[in-house]
């Protein structure tokens, strides 16, 4: 059964440019946020907006044996905790997120690749 969380669970690319920072659209806003260890001139992907009583380590692990890449953890005040990889398949994340009952289908939203 789907987590029927009141949010809305939220993936995106964003592409690296050089000295461990990050290019991040969003919304129409733009800012620079720290991605420790992510290759430059790389993308990372980002899920923000899970229940936070799912075990965000966990889904971590899993994430990066099923896409065979690198990634972490960390918490911001606006988007709680934040899972971040160093890939550019948002549509594996979103299929891996619903099928394992972690968000309601209808309520992942996957912004376009970078």
């Amino acid at each position: 059964m789907a987590s029927q969380g009141k949010g809305t669970v939220h993936i995106r690319t964003q592409g690296s440019y050089g000295r461990d920072e990050v290019q991040r659209m969003s919304w129409g806003s733009c800012f620079t946020v720290q991605a420790k260890g992510i290759k430059a001139n790389g993308v990372v992907t980002t899920v923000e907006g899970l229940d936070g009583k799912l075990k965000h380590d966990v889904i971590l692990s899993d994430l990066k044996k099923k896409l065979h890449c690198k990634g972490d953890k960390y918490r911001t005040e606006q988007a709680g905790d934040v899972i971040r990889l160093n890939t550019n398949h948002p549509g594996v994340v979103k299929d891996f997120l619903w099928k394992n009952g972690l968000a309601a289908k209808d309520k992942i939203n996957c912004t376009p690749s970078v």
